[in-house]
């Protein structure tokens, strides 16, 4: 706020992300200041202190929000795995790419992944962490595949993450740019509360057969209200179902199909994937 005066005298061009600092709490000729100055904010210190620190963090960090991709088994062994793991890998070869497990039951994304062994955090690790994270420190503390920052799921614990830590890591990893995708649970949690407001797209994955038609019926009720409106994908079956049934029957616009594939269940089922 000293530094008021000289602001005024030189006649700055307005422009966004201006905060007005001051110690104690913002009084109105205070507003009024930041309101001459084109400020967007008054902040009062050191009470505003956190959101000061977010603003001047965001300068030093990269201003493009990263989309973000939740995927959700309608059944389980639908190959909602699968496909999370697929589309982070595709979206590595072209910008930054994140896989975050959300699945405490689903034995673990680094697993999924081939980098069980691999050193680096798990949700366990990170179940303390709240507020703001730096996208570079978050990022080199995770195991990397590929490109992928892979954080998974910990098989030592049957817990899902804690919701403010599932906040802090997936504001880190948007404000990263890129694509962030995240394996979903199939049942209703803190965690999963947490992360379907941030999604762009919403992927439910059903196999062609009439149970686990029924079986992603109940799953899309855990859902609601879903945000956004979920799309599905259909992993096709021999002998079973077509896509444009299961869509049908689901109540959902179709977004595309998962070709079974023998060779990856194979290697799936063996832990070679």
């Amino acid at each position: 706020v000293d530094a008021v005066p000289a602001v005024l005298a030189a006649r700055l061009v307005r422009r966004t992300g201006v905060l007005l600092a001051a110690r104690g709490s913002p009084d109105a000729g205070l507003l009024e200041v930041a309101q001459r100055l084109g400020a967007e904010q008054a902040v009062g210190l050191p009470y505003g202190e956190t959101t000061l620190l977010d603003r001047l963090a965001d300068a030093m960090e990269p201003t493009a929000r990263g989309r973000v991709i939740g995927v959700v088994s309608g059944r389980g062994g639908s190959g909602g795995s699968i496909l999370a793991a697929a589309l982070a890998l595709i979206a590595a070869a072209t910008g930054p790419a994140w896989l975050v497990d959300l699945d405490p039951l689903g034995g673990g994304a680094d697993a999924g992944m081939g980098a069980e062994l691999t050193m680096g955090s798990r949700w366990p690790d990170l179940d303390m962490v709240a507020g703001r994270l730096s996208t570079a420190a978050l990022r080199g503390a995770l195991p990397d595949v590929s490109g992928v920052a892979v954080l998974s799921t910990d098989r030592r614990s049957i817990g899902g993450p804690e919701p403010d830590a599932v906040r802090a890591v997936l504001a880190a990893a948007c404000r990263g740019g890129g694509t962030v995708v995240v394996d979903l649970p199939r049942h209703r949690s803190t965690a999963r509360d947490e992360a379907a407001v941030l999604l762009d797209d919403l992927l439910v994955v059903v196999p062609a057969e009439v149970r686990a038609v029924l079986s992603a019926g109940q799953v899309l009720a855990g859902l609601e209200p879903p945000r956004p409106e979920p799309r599905v994908v259909v992993r096709t079956v021999p002998g079973g179902l077509t896509p444009v049934d299961v869509a049908r029957a689901v109540g959902l616009p179709f977004a595309g199909v998962l070709e079974d594939d023998p060779a990856i269940r194979v290697a799936a089922a063996v832990g070679a994937a």
